[in-house]
């Protein structure tokens, strides 16, 4: 995720609205110098934070990115750029958020998922925006069961 951050700076500058939230997501990525007790405690500054690391997750991986949540808005995010495969839905990754973590939801076939992040609209490549198109009646359900 280093590498697509780096490989695309320019893009992220613009995403994140400058260097300082780009540093703080740089930093969030990399290795912890302060050693912890235990193995596998995660400082929170190295936190997955939303919706940052959503749009990185799903570019460097090529799916959809799903966090859904009770806290805040739910959100859908798709790659920055390319075209997806034939079969998109195939390729959803949903996280669900709870305070102070993450859990890995598995979506049924064709349920609803949250409206697209707003920001990826206006910074996704000319290819990259016909991904949205093939989720475009799984959100209309979703919005319509929040309604």
């Amino acid at each position: 995720m280093i590498n697509e951050l780096s490989l695309h700076r320019n893009d992220y500058l613009k995403l994140y609205g400058g260097d300082d939230r780009l540093a703080y997501i740089t930093n969030a990525l990399l290795l912890s110098k302060r050693k912890t007790r235990r193995h596998g405690v995660a400082l929170i500054e190295k936190w997955l934070t939303f919706p940052d690391m959503g749009h990185i997750v799903a570019t460097v991986l090529g799916k959809v990115v799903v966090k859904l949540t009770k806290q805040g808005a739910s959100e859908t995010f798709f790659s920055l750029r390319g075209i997806p495969s034939s079969n998109p839905s195939s390729l959803i990754i949903c996280l669900g958020a709870i305070p102070g973590h993450y859990i890995y939801v598995k979506l049924k076939d064709d349920c609803p998922i949250p409206p697209t992040c707003i920001q990826w609209k206006s910074h996704c490549s000319a290819e990259a925006i016909v991904w949205e198109s093939f989720f475009v009646a799984r959100q209309a359900k979703f919005d319509k069961l929040m309604k």
